[in-house]
């Protein structure tokens, strides 16, 4: 599973999607790659090229196999909707 989470550390809708995410990767039994757009360039550039003409910001859920996100909060049986 390529699934990717874009999040900031000072993000307070990221905050709340956590749960949410905890209990996909859970249910699924996968792992997200967490990647805080703020961390440096290259973690920026990677957000850029995936989320900027679909998502003006975090938390943005990126499946690379699919190519399906999600922009904003989702509850746990959204996120896994775009990983089928």
């Amino acid at each position: 599973m390529n699934a990717i989470y874009f999040y900031t550390q000072d993000c307070e809708i990221c905050k709340e999607i956590e749960p949410e995410l905890d209990i996909v990767e859970k249910d699924l039994g996968i792992e997200f790659l967490r990647i805080d757009v703020e961390e440096g360039e290259d973690e920026r550039t990677i957000f850029d090229e995936l989320a900027l003409d679909e998502c003006g910001g975090v938390p943005f859920i990126y499946n690379q196999e699919n190519k399906k996100f999600i922009c904003g909060f989702a509850t746990a049986n959204k996120i896994k909707e775009i990983l089928d």
